[in-house]
C-alpha cells in the first residue's frame, strides 16, 4: 500500500528528529501541521482525505526518494508471455 512506505519512512525520520522538536519539525519538512503527523503517525488505518495535502505527501515522498509501491494488477503464470515466464523460472532465487 502506498500509505504504509510514506509512514514508515516518516517514523524512520521521526526518531532522527529526536530533541530537535519532533512532531514540529517533522511537519515542517513535510509541509504538514504537527498535529496532523501525529495523527498520521498514531491512529491506525488514517489518511488525509484533502487531495491537496495528499499531493503535496506524494511530492515530498517523490522528493525524498521514497520507493512507493502501488498494488498491481495480480497474474497468473498461465497469462504470462513464454519469453517472461522462462526468464522469471531461470533467475528465480531458491529459498530453503
Amino acid at each position: 500500500m502506498v500509505h504504509k512506505s510514506i509512514l514508515k519512512h516518516m517514523e524512520r525520520e521521526l526518531q532522527s528528529l529526536e530533541g530537535q522538536g519532533g512532531y514540529s519539525a517533522l511537519g515542517r519538512s513535510w509541509g504538514l501541521a504537527p498535529a496532523m503527523v501525529w495523527r498520521m503517525l498514531n491512529e491506525p488505518g488514517y489518511w488525509p482525505k484533502d487531495k491537496d495535502i495528499c499531493r503535496r505527501i506524494l511530492q515530498k515522498a517523490k522528493e525524498k526518494g521514497i520507493v512507493i509501491k502501488r498494488p498491481g494488477r495480480k497474474r497468473d503464470l498461465f497469462s504470462l508471455d513464454t519469453r517472461i515466464l522462462r526468464w522469471m523460472l531461470e533467475n528465480r532465487e531458491e529459498v530453503l
